[in-house]
C-alpha cells in the first residue's frame, strides 16, 4: 500500500472517532486507538499517527470543556496511558 494512502487513512480514523465517537461503541474506539498506537512502531507512520491521536485528544478536551459530561459523551481513550512512556521515547528521539 502507498505510504501517502496510509497517511490519509490514520487521519481518516482520526476524523472518523471525532466526528462519530457517539455512535462507536467503546470496542471500536479502542481498536481504532489501538492501531495508532501500532502505526507509532512504524517509523514511515509514525508522526501521522501521533497526528491522528492528537486530533482525538484534542476533540475529547473541546467537548469536556464546552459541555456538561452529563450531557456530552466524552472519548474513551482508556488504551493510550499504557502507551505513553512509548510515546515520549519516540517524541525523544525526533
Amino acid at each position: 500500500m502507498d505510504l501517502d494512502v496510509k497517511q490519509q487513512s490514520i487521519i481518516a480514523a482520526a476524523d472518523l472517532v471525532s466526528s462519530c465517537y457517539s455512535v462507536l461503541n467503546e470496542n471500536q474506539i479502542q481498536s481504532i486507538l489501538r492501531s495508532f498506537v501500532d502505526r507509532l512502531g512504524h517509523e514511515l507512520t509514525r508522526e501521522t499517527a501521533l497526528k491522528g491521536i492528537t486530533l482525538v485528544a484534542l476533540n475529547e478536551t473541546s467537548i469536556s470543556i464546552s459541555h456538561s459530561r452529563k450531557e456530552m459523551p466524552v472519548i474513551p481513550l482508556n488504551g493510550l496511558h499504557e502507551n505513553v512512556s512509548g510515546i515520549l521515547d519516540l517524541l525523544h528521539k525526533n
